[in-house]
């Protein structure tokens, strides 16, 4: 099977943002209004807001705003969403200085049987690895393999690693014919977004690419960012593979 992105993420950390505990609220009203996010927890404790259809999940709190979207992601839509949210959360915390911007790119290679999966593992033996096999008596199976790179303000975290995909299936609960508008609201759109994808999963290994930059410019290009770890998340899916 080929290589297909299983994930992205983003994170903006902040030094000084407690305007969070007295804006949160209007940074809520103001996503759902602007964006179309809505509350992902029936009694709101926290700025925790998704938009369903989409699988993308956001927080935000006092050191940070986050942003996950799974399975089958757009890396077009993702990358539009982290800029105004960002934008939006800068706008109304008005923290002291963004400390670090980091995005992850997520992909997956699947495997329908244990037995493909396990002949795919041994692409990633090396004679090190046979050698120690050979020492302690057993036979070598697979590596996770963790990288680190640095340049300048950049450090860059590469993974590949067996992992068995599993995803939390749609909504059980349908709202009661009397819930609010809201609640009935939030079921649809999740219930939209599971329909769409309801690909099975199965073994898979995931090339994680964790690109980081500390201390950026306020006005750092977040678009850039995020389709640089794309790149390279791109390229390091091969390059493991053969490590």
């Amino acid at each position: 099977m080929s290589w297909k992105f299983l994930s992205f993420h983003f994170k903006q950390s902040f030094d000084g943002g407690y305007r969070y505990l007295d804006q949160c609220g209007e940074f809520m009203v103001r996503a759902q209004q602007e964006y179309n996010f809505i509350p992902s927890e029936a009694k709101p404790s926290g700025a925790k807001l998704e938009l369903p259809e989409q699988g993308v999940l956001l927080f935000a709190d006092t050191v940070a705003i986050g942003l996950t979207q799974e399975l089958n992601p757009d890396s077009d839509s993702f990358g539009e969403i982290c800029v105004a949210s960002s934008t939006l959360a800068r706008e109304i915390f008005q923290p002291i200085s963004v400390t670090r911007n980091g995005f992850a790119v997520k992909l997956r290679r699947d495997f329908s049987t244990e037995a493909a999966l396990e002949s795919a593992l041994q692409q990633m033996v090396n004679e090190p690895h046979r050698k120690l096999a050979k020492i302690v008596g057993m036979a070598p199976n697979h590596r996770n393999l963790d990288y680190w790179f640095s340049a300048g303000s950049r450090q860059l975290h590469l993974t590949l690693n067996v992992s068995s995909l599993k995803r939390s299936g749609p909504p059980q609960m349908r709202p009661s014919p009397i819930a609010p508008r809201l609640e009935k609201d939030r079921f649809a759109r999740k219930e939209r977004y599971y329909e769409t994808y309801r690909e099975e999963l199965y073994y898979a290994l995931v090339v994680e690419a964790d690109l980081l930059e500390d201390n950026p410019a306020i006005d750092a290009n977040l678009l850039e960012h995020f389709a640089e770890a794309r790149r390279i998340a791109e390229i390091a899916k091969e390059q493991l593979m053969l490590s």
